[in-house]
């Protein structure tokens, strides 16, 4: 789910150059309500790189959860976070209980 502060920091960004608003860091948390403005009980990581796709519309996030972070978590919910901490994106998904031998790691596409 794309949530509104998406569109503004796009807009920021596209605006005056917005550094606060680049994509920095993915979150997991815990709570698996539909919509939420934040992750509950959330760890972050720094994302791994921001691409540009082959779509001229679309932007590749790529992150990585490594073995040695937020073990024990019942992840249930993976947010991208701009610098200054605001939340763009969020997805629920079935639980995830995080183990020292696991890691965890996806391309999120965003459409811009």
């Amino acid at each position: 789910m794309i949530l509104e502060p998406y569109y503004d920091a796009v807009r920021r960004l596209l605006a005056n150059g917005d550094t606060g608003k680049i994509i920095t860091s993915v979150g997991f948390g815990t709570s698996d309500a539909s919509e939420a403005e934040a992750l509950t009980d959330a760890v972050t990581v720094p994302v791994d790189s921001v691409n540009f796709a082959d779509d001229p519309h679309k932007l590749q996030v790529v992150w990585k959860l490594p073995r040695n972070q937020a073990n024990g978590l019942q992840i249930r919910e993976i947010g991208l976070l701009t610098a200054d901490g605001t939340m763009i994106a969020r997805r629920t998904r079935g639980l995830i209980e995080k183990t020292e031998d696991m890691e965890l790691g996806d391309t999120w596409e965003l459409e811009v």
